[in-house]
């Protein structure tokens, strides 16, 4: 009896640590590469090894199930065969594919899909409770690493951030993840399932610290969505504090003073002062080039949609195009399906995310989930592709199989379950 306990909780532990690091591969690769000083770029032996031991941990579990698959899983496993199917048929109908998309489609078979899977393995298992306990000492470690690489690169200069194989974007949506992680380790340390050293005031006040150089992070790296995400989840966190609401509001005054006054230090920052403006002009009339440039993908998404809009340019569309995504993953998914598959992928989303709020208020660890997803599905509002995002297809996996635990104990009656 022992022995299978052991062995289910490594299985456990080993499946919140893959779930990590694959949907957390490019900050998380790019940490090692760092740390270990590496000739190599890591991030697909990152993604791929990690997507790769999920899909093992998967078969492991239906092997010693007597091969007993659940609902949600076989769910999750269609949707998967569905999508790695549309991948294949692009693949064999397309002579000449770029780099680009190449490298997306990839990306969905190898981070993707296994993190859809994941969702599910993880809910089933309540792996994320297993991931509180190694979580604090590794955005520890990640936030560390990323204002190391901000601050060593004095002047902001992009070349220099390239040759340590991290790009702008990379940087600022690293920094708000682990902003986002941060988070929720401060509200919710004391329950959380890990050491008492990660609970104690020390590494509060380490975290708190933390907390605000991943901000500084973000300017420096001017994810125009990464600032969106940090904000997002700042007031879900800010909402839902066990404080009283004066409190609340001196801390939304205090935060406000402190982004008014800090405004022209920032923009002047040798360091973070480009990365500064190309938020700020994105939400301003004055708009500079990158900005400008995005705004032309736009117009020109909406010329993909218009030239085809009842059933798409097929998965990938946007990028087989225009070799690059939207930065908009609503706007990828007209271009992709059309009108017609855009509808449908709306009301069967429907179906799932109308139980998240009650998944949320059920549980502390579901929290930790909604977080980790949606700080990525927010974050594809502005940047990234939906096929070779990780979180976003976490978290619907997650909500899968939270939504059939709820079919077994009856509070669901009817709909996919029927």
């Amino acid at each position: 009896m022992m022995i299978e306990e052991k062995k289910e909780g490594l299985f456990v532990s080993l499946l919140a640590v893959f779930t990590y690091v694959n949907i957390f591969s490019y900050s998380f690769s790019f940490v090692l590469d760092i740390l270990f000083s590496t000739n190599f770029y890591l991030l697909s032996y990152v993604t791929a090894g990690s997507g790769f031991l999920i899909v093992l941990l998967m078969m492991y579990e239906i092997i010693q199930s007597g091969f007993r698959i659940s609902r949600a899983k076989l769910e999750a496993l269609i949707l998967a065969f569905i999508v790695i199917f549309m991948i294949l048929f692009m693949y064999l109908s397309n002579v000449t594919l770029s780099n680009t998309i190449k490298g997306v489609y990839n990306s969905c078979l190898v981070r993707a899909m296994p993190c859809l899977i994941a969702g599910v393995m993880c809910y089933e298992n309540d792996a994320i409770r297993s991931l509180e306990k190694f979580l604090y000492p590794l955005v520890f470690i990640e936030s560390l690493v990323l204002f190391y690489v901000v601050i060593s690169n004095p002047t902001g200069d992009i070349s220099l951030y390239m040759k340590l194989g991290i790009d702008r974007q990379t940087l600022s949506y690293s920094g708000s993840y682990m902003f986002s992680m941060l988070l929720y380790y401060l509200v919710n340390r004391k329950q959380m399932n890990c050491s008492d050293i990660f609970k104690s005031s020390v590494a509060t006040i380490l975290s708190i610290v933390l907390l605000v150089s991943n901000i500084f992070v973000v300017f420096a790296g001017g994810g125009r969505g990464a600032i969106i995400v940090c904000g997002c989840v700042g007031l879900f966190f800010w909402g839902k504090a066990n404080v009283r609401l004066s409190y609340k509001i001196g801390i939304a005054f205090l935060i406000i003073i402190i982004c008014v006054s800090g405004y022209s230090t920032l923009s002047s920052s040798a360091i973070v002062g480009e990365g500064f403006l190309r938020i700020t002009s994105f939400f301003s009339g004055n708009q500079d080039a990158s900005s400008l440039e995005r705004i032309e993908i736009y117009k020109s998404a909406w010329e993909l949609i218009i030239a085809h809009p009842l059933i798409g340019n097929g998965v990938g569309g946007t990028i087989l195009k225009l070799d690059i995504w939207a930065h908009n993953f609503l706007i990828d998914l007209m271009v992709d399906y059309g009108i017609i598959g855009f509808a449908v992928i709306l009301v069967l989303a429907y179906n799932f995310i109308k139980y998240i709020p009650k998944m949320v208020g059920d549980s502390r660890i579901n929290e930790l989930a909604f977080v980790m997803g949606i700080s990525y599905l927010i974050g594809l509002m502005f940047s990234g592709s939906y096929l070779s995002d990780g979180g976003s297809w976490f978290l619907l996996g997650f909500v899968m199989a939270y939504k059939e635990s709820l079919y077994m104990k009856g509070e669901v009656d009817f709909e996919i379950y029927e």
